[in-house]
């Protein structure tokens, strides 16, 4: 036997695959499915929907705990209970500090004690400061005067609140005015001045309503209220106060703004990479909005109890004082569980912070059309529903204001600003996402909140 046959006959026999134990060849050629299982769509569209109605929720359930504490107010006896009243006054004063002192507290702790996070540069800290008196006084002129010292329908006082996108409106009829630029067109100007026109038309048939129901004169503080508060929340005013010192010039942070997936923005990137390199450059740009947060959040929380006051002292007959100050004292020992209006200051409060939050985890979540955009946009309808059937069966609220969903300008009102409203909010919520999981600086101007407007 020669050398080379022993070597075959000593080396091990070939295992020998058969057929039978293989995978089959149309198993190993196929193509993963690359869509999601029918699991994973059941858990993420029922959670989607469970978000929806949380929000929903906690914004319609905002604005009636409101309007719930104004009926307290106004009934307290017809408005003899001095006491009662300053609680109810005190109340006022709260949901509108503690939003706040919650934004204050969570800016210090995430921005405070953090190098890389800048101060705003000098003019920002200016353009912050004036831009806090103007919300401030905005939003206690409609809580203390006209949410407590009228007798307005309590679906008027909800559509008043539809008319705070009137500057931002202007504002981006400004900015695409040319529609030179290639994300910008005439569809769009035109979108934006016909809801202009809804917005001004349904304040002016607004304020011919609310003058032929009270002829007082504090009524015609409402579109200057209007103004100042939609001024303090034009984007293009968030974007200047947070620009930071020794960083790139404003027209910088607006030409890379513009190009991202925020709400100032027109259209979304081209693509998500894109998106994402971007959207980096834009939050280091941004890095002062924790301490630009801190320096606003203490501003107002030192305006909103001197303006409240310096309200309070306005001359108006005796059974339309907003509140005596002398009896403060009393109106905090009343505040206790059994107040009348305690449930529903309670409601406000932890409603409108999770609200808050729960906005943020769907915006986050990819869920911003189902769980954040719908929810926005039903959250007035519903509240005008609802506030309608609680006044005409006098559940929770009531009004000495007669019938007055049998006057067509009502309806009047009520179709112009909510159309506005879908036009102008709709526009900007409704886009796509170009990010997963984003961070909250991605999502909001500023990590601020409040409890009034939605």
């Amino acid at each position: 036997m020669s050398s080379l046959q022993r070597s075959r006959s000593s080396d091990p026999p070939e295992k020998v695959e058969y057929t039978v134990n293989q995978i089959a060849k149309v198993h190993r050629e196929k193509i993963e499915d690359p869509r999601p299982s029918v699991w994973y769509s059941v858990v993420k569209w029922t959670f989607g929907v469970f978000l929806f109605i949380s929000v929903l929720t906690c914004l319609v359930a905002s604005k009636i705990s409101l309007l719930c504490i104004a009926n307290v107010y106004k009934n307290s006896e017809n408005g003899n209970d001095h006491t009662n009243r300053e609680t109810v006054f005190i109340m006022v004063v709260l949901t509108l500090m503690l939003p706040e002192a919650v934004s204050f507290f969570k800016a210090c702790w995430i921005s405070l004690f953090r190098k890389s996070h800048r101060w705003p540069r000098a003019k920002a800290i200016i353009v912050g400061l004036v831009a806090g008196v103007l919300e401030v006084s905005g939003l206690c002129y409609f809580t203390m005067i006209i949410l407590l010292s009228t007798n307005f329908w309590p679906v008027m006082l909800i559509l008043m609140m539809n008319a705070v996108f009137i500057i931002p409106v202007i504002w981006q009829i400004y900015k695409n005015r040319s529609c030179n630029q290639e994300q910008y067109s005439y569809k769009q100007l035109g979108t934006f001045i016909f809801a202009l026109l809804l917005e001004v038309a349904g304040v002016a048939v607004l304020m011919f309503k609310v003058h032929q129901d009270d002829g007082q004169v504090i009524v015609w503080g409402i579109p200057p209220a209007l103004i100042f508060i939609s001024i303090a929340w034009c984007p293009m005013m968030f974007k200047f106060i947070m620009e930071p010192s020794g960083q790139q010039s404003t027209s910088h942070v607006e030409e890379l703004a513009g190009m991202t997936n925020t709400l100032d923005s027109g259209v979304s990137s081209a693509s998500p990479t894109s998106d994402a390199i971007i959207l980096e450059q834009v939050s280091k740009a941004k890095s002062a909005r924790g301490k630009a947060a801190i320096i606003t959040s203490l501003w107002k929380l030192v305006l909103i109890p001197f303006v409240s006051v310096l309200l309070s002292l306005i001359p108006q007959k005796e059974e339309h004082k907003i509140a005596n100050l002398a009896d403060l004292r009393k109106g905090f020992d009343e505040f206790t569980y059994h107040h009348k209006a305690f449930p529903y200051f309670m409601t406000q409060i932890f409603t409108s912070f999770i609200g808050y939050f729960l906005g943020i985890l769907a915006c986050s979540m990819c869920m911003q059309r189902l769980a954040f955009a719908l929810p926005m946009l039903f959250a007035t309808p519903v509240s005008l529903a609802l506030s309608f059937i609680f006044t005409v069966n006098n559940i929770f609220l009531s009004s000495d204001s007669g019938k007055p969903y049998e006057d067509p300008m009502v309806y009047t009102v009520a179709v112009l600003l909510l159309l506005a409203q879908f036009i102008t909010v709709s526009y900007y919520l409704f886009k796509e996402q170009g990010f997963i999981m984003a961070k909250e600086s991605s999502l909001f101007w500023m990590p601020t909140y409040n409890g009034k407007i939605h």
